[in-house]
């Protein structure tokens, strides 16, 4: 029985990781913000993923005490469902660039370029999320 909950928690632990990295990958480090910025990400990205795991722990105890924990953790949920299917799309848009780009016999993009379509890329999809976010009810 602790073996098989053990292995669940492994496995949630392990996917809220991994999108949680895929979410910074792509609104952290490909933007190369300066330097207050990009540690302030790195932060805020490593205590949302913690407060995941964390509110599904403490809402096995007291209802009362966990409900601010619960509140955080859901709606952060929600907020990362949409960066993931937006970064997801922008990411199908952008591997097929690369394809066309290819194909086309231009040369790659210079690393500036990168960083701007990066932050461009970031800024669109947070702000997009924040807005379906915040429209729902």
């Amino acid at each position: 029985m602790w073996l098989r909950i053990a292995l669940f928690v492994a496995v949630i632990t392990a996917l809220v990781g991994l999108t949680h990295y895929y979410v910074w990958v792509r609104l952290v480090r490909d933007p190369a913000f300066p330097a207050p910025w990009n540690i302030i990400g790195h932060g805020v990205v490593a205590l949302l993923a913690a407060s995941i795991v964390l509110g599904f722990i403490v809402t096995r105890g007291q209802r009362d005490a966990a409900a601010p924990i619960a509140w955080v953790t859901f709606i952060w949920m929600g907020v990362l469902f949409y960066l993931i299917v937006f970064l997801g799309a922008a990411d199908l848009v952008r591997a097929a660039l690369t394809i066309a780009r290819k194909f086309s016999g231009d040369g790659p993009l210079d690393p500036e370029r990168r960083v701007a379509i990066a932050r461009i890329l970031a800024g669109t999809v947070g702000f997009a999320a924040a807005a379906v976010s915040g429209t729902a009810h």
